[in-house]
């Protein structure tokens, strides 16, 4: 384990230029995963929108949405199939918990090859940890992310997803949002006090309402799970990615995959 000493002496004839950065100290800021293919970003408009409102929300002020947008062009010319998130948090020179009138934003855009996902459907299981519930934050995909880091820590298996809740509340999976077939409908949870939108997930909802397929957001419960025929779970990175278990029941796979070939969503 690398170890990294930092010693803050400040004096008064002598201060030390300093910068507190606010992601590592107090997860203040959020963020957004993208896929690079064939000379764009799959659904940019999506993911700068999503940016732009998580950084209203959380008070980030004099934000350029246009700076980032133009500066991810340069990034799209350079790289072609890749991964890249955008990463944006504040530094100050105060420490504490408040913004301080002079902090700074700032943004970190790492680019990493796109790798094709090797893994054509998933195992589900009920994660041991609890998702954090926050109605200011819910939505928001922000940098204080450890109640998922625990839950994804859970997975046994790269093809394995566990669903996090809120109580008896099904909420999502610890990389992925949720969609279930309950009495022949499709559901994905309500988010109201705690989750993530999704960016592929308003895409396929979207995009199952244009094909008339209706898909309605709903609390959904374990208990549920007794009656719920199909599911699958989505992300930016592996698309629609279907369920073959939940725990040791079987679901309808093949109804999801004839699903996935109505929608046709360009996710990678």
């Amino acid at each position: 384990m690398d170890i990294t000493v930092t010693i803050i002496m400040e004096e008064v004839n002598n201060p030390v230029n300093l910068n507190f950065h606010r992601d590592a100290l107090f997860g203040d800021g959020f963020f957004t995963t993208a896929v690079i293919k064939d000379g764009c970003i799959i659904h940019k408009e999506r993911h700068l929108s999503r940016l732009q409102e998580s950084a209203q929300r959380l008070k980030f002020e004099h934000w350029n949405i246009d700076s980032l947008s133009s500066t991810l062009n340069d990034i799209v010319e350079k790289y072609s199939n890749s991964i890249i998130r955008v990463s944006c948090s504040r530094k100050q020179k105060e420490r504490g918990y408040a913004i301080s009138s002079n902090s700074q934003i700032y943004c970190d855009i790492a680019v990493q090859k796109l790798v094709e996902f090797k893994h054509n459907s998933c195992h589900l299981k009920f994660a041991e940890t609890p998702i954090s519930v926050n109605s200011m934050l819910a939505g928001i995909k922000h940098l204080n992310r450890l109640d998922n880091v625990l839950a994804a820590s859970e997975c046994e298996t790269p093809d394995q997803e566990v669903l996090m809740c809120d109580g008896e509340r099904v909420i999502s999976g610890s990389r992925t949002n949720l969609f279930v077939k309950l009495d022949g409908q499709w559901f994905t949870p309500t988010i109201s006090n705690c989750g993530i939108n999704g960016i592929t997930q308003n895409v396929v909802i979207d995009t199952m309402n244009d094909l008339g397929i209706d898909c309605l957001y709903k609390d959904i419960y374990r208990k549920d799970f007794e009656k719920i025929s199909s599911v699958f779970v989505t992300n930016s990175i592996v698309g629609i990615w279907p369920a073959k278990m939940i725990e040791t029941t079987q679901l309808d796979w093949d109804c999801v995959m004839k699903l996935k070939q109505k929608l046709k969503v360009k996710v990678k």
